[in-house]
């Protein structure tokens, strides 16, 4: 009897790869469909008007997931079942732990390809180049003080011999009193305006009429800043993945619908019991007709949309109150704790209240900075609950002291009685992994971006608590959408001063928009959600090393190819008129370019704009102040309802969208377990998760339509969950 003809139960296991319990089957698989959403994912954005990903629980990656498991892993065991077992069909079918592989390496690709990494890389790199006029002083204010090795200002030929070289063609654009218009390089404005004589090409002989060598030096220079943020946050999570997972036994509300989805995948027959709920499927009847019809009412005028969103201006015009019913949001919300919900939406419409009425009060603390788009946002909020992020990722480090400790006996030589075999680098590793990091991360700002050491120092510091408070949100308080409540650039510039910065230092905050801009989407959430899947399939956390290693290589080289090639053939600022922008336009504009006097002001005295306030600093140390008061009322008394989770990313832009849902998805949650208690909060979860599952997998299909419409019928995309 031949192999391909033994029974299932009896065909031998496929040889574990690279050891730990990786098989072949399933890194192909993972490396198979990370290629697809790294290419997809800029193309569906740019093109399509969608987002695939775009928070910390991606629509790519839940699409996806759901194909994997529903269509094509159950598909293959039925095949293989209806000829007697043992088949091709059976060989090809995913085990339950090869299917978390699969969506682990998605999720960790999708942390790049748009709003994470690539599109807004591309788009802050070339910038100061695009956006640079003879009016608004970019080439004395910007252009100066840039480092032309991380800039793709190189000029070829035809031919490919180099005509001018990046230093040479940015001190002519920061030298020239006129015309710096004229001087953006060719490869630059095409990117943003698409290529000349395009039309009418065959996909390959685009590809090779795209400028590609320019942009060789600066990427290869800029991935070891990348690659150490990326390690720098590897490290962090595998250090506080014990505490996190064995000892505070946080929920990771975000991954528990992937995880209900595995179940059973390894049965040799018969469909899921996840899939048979009729709960389930309820649940995701209700977004998938609410986004089917709404994208009908998008192209067929007699269709009227139904709409899910009301706004309201309150207060003399200084409240915005927005109530969407975001189902999604609502079921993620019945995962979380109880307080946790609560504080999450009470703290947003306090923090409303309180920015309002410092509003109607007439109390001035400057301008707003960039990207709040809250009515009601106050300076003196924003930096309260940005002090409470910052005291949030240190009480982090200290509640995972012990953890710690064990980790740095182990990297000193001790901690012989420390089993640190099943995390995903060893102690010691992530130990000094971490420290080499970020001292990579402050040497590449000060040699490339010009900082000085000590606001290198600083910016890493403040950037890595920012993003391990954020990354523990998510973690336990399971909020797919997290912004911070002001950007870390904003908050360093405004409570030191830029006279206090100085050029070069805001110039190096504005070349950080790269890595910590806008956190939605960020990889080291990736991370630690991939943690707590490899744990519920018992796969080897020392794996997740060569996952994580493969879907950010494959992300970044795809992603990379993905956005150029779109750019370049139909027009970065024609696609996508926010990243190639705003985005790369406010990075340079707000932060440095408005808080950098001309010559002719600095020789006047005059100041470019608002400098520091004593009374952003007061805000900043009162919300770190109160948040400490909130987690010592949690600790100390049992009755208290709030949790302290809840305050800091209160104000955050993405709240304003999100409170009414998780307000909803509290009360609901709170009447269950009252009158139903935890067997009825139990029996009804598939319900909640059809509502996350029926959303994401209905817009993923309506993208899939848009990608047909758009390519080759030349229809139009549009946005259907963001």
């Amino acid at each position: 009897m031949t192999q391909s003809a033994l029974p299932a139960s009896q065909a031998p296991p496929l040889k574990e790869f690279l050891l730990h319990g990786l098989t072949a089957r399933g890194l192909i698989y993972g490396t198979l469909f990370s290629i697809v959403m790294a290419l997809a994912d800029p193309y569906i954005y740019m093109v399509c008007s969608g987002l695939l990903a775009a928070n910390a629980t991606p629509v790519g990656a839940v699409f996806i997931f759901a194909i994997a498991v529903f269509v094509f892993n159950m598909g293959l065991r039925g095949l293989d079942n209806l000829f007697g077992g043992g088949t091709l069909f059976g060989v090809l079918k995913m085990s339950s732990s090869e299917l978390v592989v699969v969506y682990i390496m998605v999720l960790v690709t999708l942390a790049i390809p748009t709003l994470g990494f690539t599109e807004s890389f591309i788009a802050v790199l070339t910038g100061p180049a695009h956006f640079a006029t003879d009016t608004n002083n970019w080439n004395e204010k910007v252009l100066p003080h840039l480092n032309p090795d991380i800039l793709p200002f190189d000029v070829y030929d035809e031919k490919g011999n180099l005509v001018e070289n990046s230093t040479v063609r940015l001190r002519r654009m920061a030298t020239a009193e006129k015309g710096v218009q004229d001087l953006e390089p060719n490869h630059i404005k095409w990117l943003y305006e698409g290529m000349p004589d395009i039309e009418g090409k065959s996909f390959t002989q685009r590809v090779r009429m795209i400028p590609w060598r320019p942009w060789l030096k600066p990427f290869a220079i800029w991935m070891v800043m990348i690659f150490a943020v990326y390690f720098a946050c590897l490290c962090l999570v595998s250090l506080l993945r014990r505490q996190w997972i064995e000892r505070e036994r946080l929920q990771y509300p975000l991954v528990q619908l992937p995880m209900a989805m595995v179940e059973e995948a390894d049965a040799p027959k018969g469909i899921p019991a996840f899939f048979r709920s009729k709960l389930l499927w309820a649940g995701f009847a209700v977004p998938a007709f609410l986004v089917t019809w709404n994208q009908l009412a998008h192209f067929y005028q007699l269709i009227p949309a139904i709409q899910t969103t009301r706004e309201y201006t309150v207060l003399s015009n200084s409240m915005n109150v927005s109530f969407a019913l975001d189902l999604p949001i609502i079921g993620f919300t019945y995962l979380i704790k109880l307080d946790v919900a609560l504080s999450l939406w009470f703290f947003c419409i306090v923090g409303g209240l309180v920015g309002a009425a410092f509003s109607n009060l007439g109390i001035k603390a400057g301008s707003n900075d960039m990207w709040l788009w809250r009515g009601q946002t106050h300076p003196w909020t924003t930096h309260a609950c940005f002090g409470a992020v910052l005291v949030l990722g240190l009480m982090t480090l200290w509640s995972a002291r012990r953890s710690l400790g064990a980790a740095a006996r182990k990297a000193f030589g001790g901690g012989r009685d420390v089993d640190d075999s099943n995390e995903i680098v060893p102690h010691k590793v992530a130990f000094w992994g971490l420290f080499i990091a970020l001292g990579i991360m402050v040497a590449w700002m000060c040699r490339y971006t010009g900082m000085d050491p000590g606001w290198a120092i600083v910016t890493v510091i403040v950037s890595m608590l920012g993003l391990l408070a954020a990354t523990r949100l998510i973690a336990e308080g399971g909020l797919v959408f997290v912004q911070f409540p002001m950007m870390v650039q904003s908050f360093l510039f405004r409570t030191a001063g830029q006279s206090t910065l100085g050029p070069a230092n805001l110039l190096g905050l504005s070349w950080t928009g790269v890595w910590v801009g806008d956190i939605r989407v960020i990889m080291m959430p990736a991370f630690a959600n991939s943690t707590r899947l490899a744990d519920h399939v018992k796969l080897r956390q020392r794996s997740l090393l060569w996952l994580f290693a493969i879907a950010i290589v494959v992300g970044i080289a795809a992603s990379t190819f993905s956005v150029l090639y779109v750019g370049y053939t139909r027009g970065g600022e024609k696609t996508d008129s926010w990243i190639f922008g705003a985005v790369g336009k406010d990075w340079f504009g707000s932060i440095a370019a408005e808080n950098i006097p001309t010559t002719e002001q600095a020789r006047q005295g005059q100041r470019a704009g608002d400098e520091y306030s004593v009374s952003r600093v007061w805000a900043s140390g009162a919300g770190a102040a109160f948040f400490i008061f909130l987690a010592v009322m949690r600790a100390r008394f049992l009755w208290w309802p709030f949790h302290p989770l809840g305050f800091p990313f209160a104000v955050m832009p993405a709240m304003d969208r999100m409170w009414f849902a998780v307000a909803v998805g509290w009360a609901v949650k709170a009447v269950i377990l009252r009158y139903g208690g935890a067997v009825l909060f139990r029996k009804l979860k598939p319900f909640f998760f059809g509502l996350i599952l029926g959303e994401f997998v209905t817009a993923g299909l309506w993208y899939v339509f848009y990608f047909v419409s758009v390519t080759w019928f030349h229809g139009t995309g549009n946005c259907i969950y963001d």
